[in-house]
């Protein structure tokens, strides 16, 4: 299948360095992020083989919903060296990827790009 946009962009760019897209699955889903991956090729912190190590585990325990813990949730972000995250809104139920992307902007992260509903947004530390 075709993939989004999105993917292609991020592979064009020349400052993305790693990627976390949003949201975070604890399941096979993450397996369509690790497929895109092979569109734009630049580091990506999610995954899945079958198993998740504890860092995976820790990291999508915060980021899966990080509107609960806002702060430790973008301190994980910024830990495990995410330069970029891509939000899939229409992912997301009942507005919470809108109530993501206002997160994100208000720890200092700027939208830089967008395609139908998937925003790609540069975190700063």
């Amino acid at each position: 299948r075709e993939l989004p946009e999105v993917y292609s962009w991020i592979g064009a760019a020349g400052d993305v360095g790693a990627v976390l897209e949003l949201p975070i699955y604890a399941d096979h889903r993450e397996l369509n992020y690790q497929y895109a991956w092979l569109t734009h090729r630049k580091p990506l912190l999610n995954g899945y083989s079958g198993t998740f190590p504890l860092s995976y585990s820790l990291r999508g325990s915060l980021l899966r919903h990080p509107l609960d813990s806002p702060d430790l949730a973008w301190e994980s972000l910024m830990t495990d060296g995410a330069t970029h995250a891509v939000v899939h809104e229409a992912l997301y139920l009942d507005g919470e990827g809108a109530g993501i992307a206002r997160w994100l902007a208000a720890h200092g992260a700027r939208r830089i790009a967008e395609f139908d509903g998937d925003s790609v947004f540069q975190l700063t530390r």
